[in-house]
């Protein structure tokens, strides 16, 4: 049963999230969840970063492309703490629609209470999410007109004409629920690898001509 706003603190009850006890001798329980069960739960720093950059060219037709991603990092969504942790009474997602009650107990997400007695929005991880990605950063497609058509066309004006196409950021693969998963950091570097919902990178074209004379 849901508890009431006039629940004591600290109170667990149906619906509560588990959390690990580890604070005992040799990591063994000890019957009490305190700050003394805290422990590393992931790092920011990816494994590995790579990327990858390719050109070609056919006949007059030229491309360009770049990947970038990293592999193995973790990223503490605490956008997710506000839409999802209900620590207050508005704007929250609709995931909470999906919380826990007592006709509705197959779900990832807590009941809903006044106050989180339990702490279910605290640090944990329930919201450490894989940051890894590849994207395709930038990719230019282009074609060149043939020179002697050029000069047959401009009587010698035009030397060179090529017409390209260019995006950035045009898609990105990733397990991340967040909506850019290359966060960075927010004022300082204490605040690497957290997603206070910063603005995503921006999907971009360009249409192009360079000219020579």
């Amino acid at each position: 049963m849901a508890a009431s706003p006039t629940q004591v603190v600290g109170a667990t009850a149906p619906g509560d999230l588990k959390f690990r006890d580890i604070s005992g001798p040799d990591g063994k329980p000890d019957g009490k969840i305190t700050d003394a069960d805290r422990t590393f739960i992931g790092s920011f720093l990816p494994k590995f970063t790579y990327s990858l950059n390719y050109s070609a060219s056919y006949k007059n037709f030229d491309a360009s492309i770049f990947f970038q991603g990293v592999q193995g990092n973790k990223i503490f969504n605490a956008e997710r703490v506000i839409t999802e942790g209900m620590i207050r009474l508005f704007n929250s997602g609709t995931a909470v629609l999906d919380a826990w009650t007592p006709t509705h107990t197959n779900t990832n997400i807590p009941r809903a209470v006044s106050g989180d007695p339990n702490g279910n929005a605290r640090v944990s991880t329930r919201f450490i999410e894989d940051g890894s990605y590849i994207r395709l950063k930038n990719v230019i497609i282009g074609y060149t007109f043939p020179g002697t058509n050029l000069t047959s066309w401009t009587h010698g004006t035009v030397k060179s004409f090529r017409l390209y196409i260019s995006s950035q950021n045009l898609f990105t693969v990733t397990k991340y629920k967040g909506w850019d998963p290359e966060v960075g950091s927010r004022r300082t570097t204490l605040t690497n690898g957290i997603d206070y919902g910063q603005y995503p990178s921006a999907r971009s074209f360009q249409f192009g001509i360079q000219a020579g004379f």
